[in-house]
């Protein structure tokens, strides 16, 4: 009877060991489901990101070409009526960066 009874211990001990590993998977599984999860959270995050430099490098390179176009202008175009070199007011239409905002 003895070689039953350690057999029957060993077969308990088995399913044990095998309910055991079958916890540790299903932990292990919930624990990948919300790694997964916040890792495509956070491309979605970087991909926002990404869209908004892009967005911001866009903004600047205009603003800059912008500014090179006021660099550009002509010398003496302050200078008021019949070349006085008196300044005049400027009007709406001589702010080239913001148009209509003189």
């Amino acid at each position: 009877m003895d070689r039953i009874d350690l057999l029957e211990a060993k077969v308990k001990q088995m399913i044990d060991l095998v309910q055991t590993l079958r916890d540790e998977n299903d932990a292990l599984r919930e624990q990948l489901s919300s790694t997964e999860a916040r890792s495509r959270q956070a491309a979605e995050e970087r991909q926002a990101l990404d869209r908004e430099r892009d967005r911001v490098r866009d903004r600047i390179e205009q603003l800059l070409g912008d500014l090179e176009g006021v660099e550009a202008a002509p010398v003496g175009h302050d200078a008021g009526p019949q070349g006085t070199g008196e300044a005049h007011a400027p009007s709406h239409e001589d702010n080239p960066v913001l148009p209509g905002l003189g």
